[in-house]
């Protein structure tokens, strides 16, 4: 069954069928039960709209590019079409839902995570001035006293 419902376009399976342009009444390209089927195995929409995308060019890479009369058919051009749109889609899908986080810049905050007594101690801090010929003897964590300020 095909169904496209441009008021209902807070439901997935109507989204994903606009977000891969199959929205034309009589040139439809999945059913309703392959998009809901993909949504179920895929995590996210724009992933779901992605493997549609390679689903419908796998459908058009079996059929061959015809001329007849001087009118062409390139199947080819829409292969290459919907594989450029699923690669556009993945993208998006690896975006999805990612909030971008900047540490570091309230001195509270790094105090706070310095003094955490349950922290690990960070391998690129550990030992970092108790190497032999610096002429500062290392403490018990093999890190110089003198420098620990910074």
């Amino acid at each position: 069954m095909w169904t496209y419902n441009l008021a209902a376009l807070s439901q997935p399976l109507y989204r994903v069928r606009r977000l891969i342009g199959d929205t034309q009444i009589g040139a439809q390209l999945l059913q309703d039960e392959e998009i809901a089927d993909t949504l179920a195995t895929e995590g996210s929409l724009f992933a779901a709209a992605a493997l549609c995308c390679e689903n419908i060019a796998a459908t058009f890479s079996r059929q061959v590019d015809r001329t007849l009369s001087g009118m062409s058919l390139t199947n080819s051009q829409k292969v290459t079409q919907y594989l450029l749109m699923a690669r556009t889609l993945r993208r998006k899908a690896a975006l999805d839902g990612v909030t971008p986080v900047v540490g570091g810049i309230s001195q509270g905050d790094k105090r706070a995570v310095e003094e955490d007594d349950d922290r690990t101690v960070p391998v690129f801090t550990r030992q970092q001035f108790g190497f032999a010929g610096n002429g500062l003897p290392p403490d018990a964590d093999g890190d110089n006293p003198a420098l620990a300020p910074f």
